[in-house]
């Protein structure tokens, strides 16, 4: 499905089950990512990550985690700390790089359900 990162997207994680958010990439977790959203045959897709508001704030997971993995594509991220590209897209390609994008952009998204 296509949805924006802002308000869509969280929405319908959230209806799937009730621990369910955009998913969170960490160590260990980026290949397998990558390779569900390749054989789905998307380009990119939303995962949880998003810049915090206020202009030089960092990066955090709609889950809550911390940042422990960093999967920038080349002049990525190119908007930090404008205030215009808040929300970060997974490429679907070999490189499952990150770019940051405007939250309002229409785009697949990945879901997860959290255990604890």
């Amino acid at each position: 499905m296509d949805m924006t990162y802002d308000v869509q997207a969280h929405r319908d994680c959230a209806l799937l089950h009730r621990r369910a958010g955009l998913a969170s990439v960490h160590p260990g977790s980026a290949g397998h990512l990558r390779d569900v959203l390749a054989a789905t045959q998307v380009r990119a897709a939303w995962v949880g990550l998003t810049r915090l508001a206020g202009r030089g704030s960092g990066w955090v997971w709609s889950d809550g985690s911390t940042l422990d993995t960093a999967k920038w594509a080349p002049r990525s991220p190119s908007n930090y700390g404008s205030g215009q590209k808040h929300c970060v897209l997974m490429r679907a390609d070999r490189s499952g790089s990150w770019v940051d994008d405007k939250c309002d952009k229409v785009e697949h998204f990945v879901c997860q359900v959290w255990l604890k």
